[in-house]
């Protein structure tokens, strides 16, 4: 049985697209996180371009992580009931 997660794990991926690129990139974005930025609707970055965050962007994407990992366990447990 499959869960779908829709838009909110299209969203996830986007934030540790943006992690692996500061952490393994040297925050430069690549084409495998341009498009999951695109895909999540990140728009206005380019392949080549280094990553610029705002404290209003890591705050979006915790909120957006802990969704994600509220929604997981939920159906998690959904599965296992």
């Amino acid at each position: 049985m499959g869960v779908e997660i829709g838009s909110l794990a299209i969203r996830a991926n986007a934030v540790a697209e943006k992690r692996h690129i500061i952490i393994h990139n040297k925050g430069i974005v690549d084409k495998k996180a341009l498009c999951a930025f695109k895909e999540a609707s990140i728009n206005g970055l380019q392949e080549g371009q280094r990553l610029q965050l705002t404290v209003e962007d890591v705050g979006e994407d915790i909120k957006i992580l802990e969704e994600f990992a509220v929604f997981v366990k939920k159906a998690f447990f959904d599965i296992k009931s």
